[in-house]
């Protein structure tokens, strides 16, 4: 659903189901009406397909290479804040009493609940839009022009078939499944240990979840940061094993030492889960994130209802510790595991421009130091103090990269990225030569190769009838016909290697 039809129609059948499962359930408040309280609730639990899968989608669509992993975790983030937020106010709303109490207590519940939801369908309705009107990266590009001739079979023979991503796919249901074990069966291990400790369950789960918040937030910022996609995947694993060690250990120390295991399972499993996407997101580049991450989602809920299933079993019958000691065995296996796995950065090599070429540093000549990518497979780079040539001299471009030429720019992603550049350039002139030109008065404007001309960007009232050779405004990337003889420095296009 979220590769066929994209984000807007997911997230909005997705908010629809909420709001139509709330309103439901207000009706289900009394004691002989739980069929109904089942009867919502089915449909908000179906409605989280829309939406589980989202944050990965959402941060690729509408975030560049810089922020994609960051905007990934923040999506993880706000899904954690809602069980966080799941497991502090319904104590607080709803009271011990009677009947009539306890049930005027739910109705505020879910209709707060309602109401809440109710406001962000309208929300999303009026201003969630399915995709930016410029790509916000090359990587976004290819892999909207790839889902033009995909289908669902296809994609999923190739993720398949992807020895990397099914490593990635069995270990990620291992962390999240003893993740999800482990918070079912942390009542009853509290409870055999310190009886009489109801209350503490509550606080142990929600410190468990805020830490992930946490954790998750963190692991996003260092992907975007250190681009170590690998190490940092393989790290938080590792501290997740060496996490669920100090937690079994640590368990029957004090209830305080319970507290801090928790949180630091919180912290590494829970942080885990973006860095997982965003790992497979690399991994499966251009294939659709909605069905990498639905399979991710469904190796986490197959793994959960095992592990969750077994460890119940070995916790009535073998005690605690077995339990446990499985659960530790399991993550030290997908650490393991995780080690074997190829960093293959398909996303970042897509959506990052590398520069090619030695700087040349001398009286006449500086080059740029950060190229911006263009959406042909090139690399836009400005000539800065090369100012003291006509356009026919610098044409080529020769004199920074041996393939170079003056820039193309043919659409709005190539006009959002030059301009960046330029912005970011601080050179000391309003223009820079591009590679749009015509041979006489009457012929039509071509890029080099005379290449046709298929996106337009003129500033208003350009071109000027007698001037041949075309630059790009740094202010807003629209084009000037100009003499070619004027002196201004380049736009450059260069490969990638």
């Amino acid at each position: 659903m979220l590769d066929r039809f994209g984000l807007r129609v997911s997230i909005l059948l997705g908010a629809a189901g909420n709001c139509i499962g709330a309103w439901i359930r207000i009706f289900s408040t009394t004691p002989d009406a739980f069929w109904i309280t089942m009867i919502g609730q089915t449909i908000v639990g179906a409605s989280q397909m829309f939406t589980l899968g989202a944050p990965p989608r959402l941060a690729a669509v509408w975030f560049g290479a810089d922020e994609v992993s960051t905007a990934c975790a923040a999506g993880v983030f706000g899904n954690q804040l809602g069980i966080a937020l799941g497991f502090v106010l319904p104590p607080m709303l709803v009271h011990n009493g009677t009947m009539e109490e306890i049930a005027d207590d739910l109705t505020n519940l879910f209709l707060g609940s309602a109401v809440l939801n109710t406001v962000i369908f309208t929300l999303i309705i009026c201003f969630f839009s399915a995709k930016p009107k410029v790509p916000p990266s090359w990587a976004q590009i290819t892999a909207l022009e790839q889902s033009l001739d995909s289908n669902f079979l296809g994609t999923m023979g190739k993720l398949l078939t992807n020895g990397n991503f099914m490593l990635l796919f069995l270990t990620y249901g291992m962390n999240t499944g003893v993740f999800y074990a482990v918070s079912t069966l942390l009542a009853e291990m509290v409870d055999k240990l310190y009886p009489g400790q109801g209350e503490a369950i509550g606080r142990i789960g929600l410190s468990m979840v805020v830490a992930g918040m946490f954790g998750s937030v963190i692991g996003g910022i260092c992907l975007d940061k250190l681009k170590k996609f690998k190490l940092v995947t393989f790290t938080v694993y590792f501290f997740s094993f060496l996490g669920m060690v100090f937690f079994t250990f640590t368990l029957d120390s004090g209830i305080h030492m319970v507290y801090v295991g928790a949180i630091a399972l919180g912290f590494f499993m829970t942080g885990y889960l973006p860095i997982g996407f965003e790992f497979a997101a690399e991994l499966t580049f251009p294939s659709a994130e909605g069905t990498m991450s639905g399979l991710l989602n469904a190796s986490a809920q197959i793994f959960g209802i095992a592990l969750t299933w077994a460890g119940g079993l070995l916790l009535h019958d073998f005690g605690i510790y077995i339990s446990n000691a499985v659960m530790i065995a399991i993550l030290g296996l997908g650490t393991i595991l995780t080690a074997l796995i190829k960093e293959e950065l398909r996303r970042q090599k897509s959506s990052t421009c590398r520069r090619p070429f030695a700087d040349i540093r001398d009286a006449t000549h500086q080059l740029h130091r950060r190229p911006g990518a263009n959406s042909s497979g090139g690399c836009f780079i400005t000539a800065d103090n090369w100012a003291n040539a006509s356009y026919h001299q610098k044409q080529s471009c020769r004199q920074v990269s041996a393939s170079g030429q003056l820039a193309e720019i043919r659409n709005a992603f190539d006009s959002q990225q030059a301009l960046m550049l330029v912005e970011s350039d601080n050179a000391a002139t309003q223009f820079f030569y591009i590679g749009l030109s015509r041979n006489c008065e009457t012929c039509g404007w071509t890029w080099p190769g005379n290449q046709q001309l298929d996106y337009q960007n003129w500033a208003p009232g350009q071109p000027v009838t007698g001037q041949d050779c075309s630059v790009l405004s740094v202010e807003d990337a629209t084009w000037s016909s100009i003499d070619c003889g004027a002196l201004y420095p380049a736009l450059c296009l260069v490969p990638q290697q």
